[in-house]
This record gives C-alpha cells, structure tokens and sequence, in this order.
C-alpha cells in the first residue's frame, strides 16, 4: 500500500496535505482527508473533521516533517510505501 500527502496549504502553525492511500485492490480510500502537521511537532498531527489518524497518515506526517527539517520546505509531495 502506498500512502500519499499532497501539499494543500501552509501557514506559520501547520501544513494541511490531501492524505489518500492507494489501495491494492482499488476500492475507495475510507481514510481520505485533509491532514494537518503541526510545524513543531509531527506526532501530533491530526485529520479535519476526525477523532482518530491512521497510521499511514502519521507515517506521511513524520516523513513531510522530515524532510521540512533538511530543506527548510513542506514538501509538495510526500508517501511512504508498505508492503
């Protein structure tokens, strides 16, 4: 499964990415939404509208956060692959 976070909008607390997860067997993504990664803190991301995060969604938090840290820059474009 492929896990994805595109870049939707950044202000000076958060960056909010379209989450999707791209599914092997083509149904719908249940856990779509807009995630929002706190700029101090990954871990403490969150889903609009939502009481839990998947887990694919915080991997995505951490790796945008990741890689912020090296460059300076939210990605546009980020995911994570699991098999």
């Amino acid at each position: 499964m492929i896990f994805w976070g595109h870049l939707d909008s950044v202000d000076e607390h958060a960056a909010r990415y379209r989450y999707t997860e791209e599914r092997a067997d083509g149904e719908p993504d249940p856990h779509a939404g807009i995630l929002v990664v706190p700029a101090g803190d990954a871990s403490a991301c969150r889903m609009d509208g939502r009481d839990d995060v998947p887990l694919g969604a915080l991997r995505v938090a951490r790796k945008a956060a990741q890689e912020r840290a090296a460059t300076g820059e939210w990605p546009a474009t980020t995911c994570w692959f699991s098999c």
